[in-house]
């Protein structure tokens, strides 16, 4: 184990980023190289997944978003994404001819198919929604102009922590938390002290990303378009004994951010300097 007192961080934080990045570079090696004539996990699971669903039950999955009883709502939809795109063209079609409802809880799922890390459910749900921001229904044209506002980036719950690092250290490194107060990256632990610090950034074309990774358990990632304002912000904080909390903060620009949410605003701001590399602090130990 190496461990980077606090005060003598400005002495070993290039040993500590050495060490990281050793470790990412070692873990990274060890990882078998895709198959190109594989297909994608998600697609191959997704491909099993509708085999045996007809478009009959499909459809009265999406009559059931509209269900009577809440927890069948919620079964219906959730049903509806793990089925993927066989179920696009019945939702479009249904929801301007339903109830609002109805209507929330598609464009829910179409959103979901839109921001997947499979790509061509991706792409088929952006024409999907490209084609309802001209409904004549006005709640299903805005909604679909809202959602697209936003590009998808493939983040997942779980693993959607490391957007930073693929600029910030030159290559993809799956990362998510680990228990309390720690990260994995590939497959080794990033274990973090009380009030220690990791920050990964980068910029790809107008977009720029920024990681925190705080050793109370909290992880934050930030997604500033700079071109169009635009401005994302994932948030995790991973408890000892209890399940990670997600939530997602959307907003057309940085005063929109502010009023809605200030926290999150001052935290924006906070981060708002760093464009590429890594900055640790605190106690940070590789194991």
């Amino acid at each position: 184990m190496h461990l980077i007192n606090p005060k003598t961080a400005a002495v070993t934080a290039v040993t500590a980023v050495t060490l990281l990045l050793m470790l990412v570079g070692s873990l990274s090696a060890d990882e078998p190289e895709a198959d190109p004539k594989s297909p994608p996990k998600a697609s191959a699971e997704a491909g099993a997944e509708t085999s045996a669903v007809s478009v009959e039950e499909i459809r009265r999955l999406v009559g059931q978003l509209d269900a009577k009883r809440f927890v069948d709502r919620e079964a219906a939809g959730k049903r509806l994404e793990a089925i993927g795109q066989p179920a696009i063209e019945p939702l479009v079609a249904a929801a301007p001819r339903g109830s609002l409802e109805l209507e929330q809880r598609a464009m829910q799922v179409l959103e979901q198919f839109y921001r997947s890390a499979d790509e061509s459910l991706c792409d088929a749900a952006k024409l999907a929604l490209e084609k309802m921001s001209t409904s004549s229904r006005k709640s299903i044209s805005r909604r679909a102009t809202e959602i697209l506002q936003f590009p998808p980036y493939g983040l997942q719950p779980g693993n959607w922590l490391g957007k930073g690092l693929v600029h910030g250290l030159g290559g993809v490194r799956p990362i998510k938390f680990g228990a309390a107060g720690g990260i994995v990256i590939g497959g080794g632990e990033v274990r973090l002290g009380n009030g220690a610090q990791i920050v990964v950034s980068g910029v790809e074309g107008d977009v720029r990303f920024v990681d925190i990774i705080q050793g109370s358990g909290l992880g934050v990632l930030i997604i500033e378009n700079e071109k169009s304002g635009s401005i994302e912000v994932h948030t995790c904080q991973q408890q000892p004994t209890e399940t990670a909390t997600y939530k997602r903060y959307q907003a057309k620009n940085a005063e929109q951010l502010r009023v809605a949410n200030p926290n999150i605003h001052a935290f924006f701001e906070k981060f708002k300097g760093y464009r590429g590399g890594m900055v640790m602090n605190g106690a940070v130990a590789i194991q």
